[in-house]
């Protein structure tokens, strides 16, 4: 409500002018442990997608910078001058995450059996639920418990918490949610 309520009004252009800001100063610090499995995935010949339910011209400008393959994002509407409306087509939802993993999978074939999701949420749990490796980076606590509650994705659940400069690998079943 915060960002629709922020952005309402505002032409396109200008929120398009920020976020080529932004991802020009801060769009490569993101954490090692991202930037090593995206490098891996491409040096296996992997699609590389992104779903965030950030806004899309935000997914967008980082799925270039990093030569993903495809993006999803939450959309914002802009009336016929090209401003924006204050309304908002999530994608932060497990609901919506969803739709897009079945979408990526048909427009690319994909075994989701093979494939990899990664997430922090719960609106991520949903993707979890339909791949074969499913890793929590640096996770909410409410995630955390939606796998720990559901005996298949746990079993196949791995966790990476990054912090300064180091990667730990937990087993699911090891944490401790306090």
């Amino acid at each position: 409500t915060i960002y629709t309520d922020a952005i309402k009004g505002y032409h396109r252009s200008f929120i398009e002018h920020i976020i080529h800001n932004v991802v020009r100063d801060m769009g490569l610090r993101n954490y090692l442990f991202t930037r090593n499995r995206i490098k891996w995935h491409k040096n296996q010949g992997h699609k590389v997608l992104t779903i965030s339910g950030s806004p899309i011209e935000l997914v967008k400008e980082m799925a270039k910078l990093h030569d993903f393959d495809d993006y999803r994002g939450s959309i914002y509407p802009v009336d016929d001058k090209e401003r924006y409306t204050g309304e908002v087509i999530p994608m932060w939802d497990s609901k919506s995450k969803q739709k897009a993993i079945y979408e990526f999978k048909e427009k690319y074939d994909i075994d989701l059996d093979a494939s990899y999701a990664y997430g922090d949420t719960a609106g991520d749990f949903s993707m979890f639920q339909l791949v074969g490796h499913p890793v929590l980076v640096n996770p909410t606590k409410e995630l955390v418990n939606l796998v720990l509650s559901d005996p298949e994705v746990k079993h196949k659940a791995e966790v990476a918490v990054e912090r300064k400069d180091l990667i730990y690998r937990v087993k699911i079943e090891e944490l401790v949610v306090d």
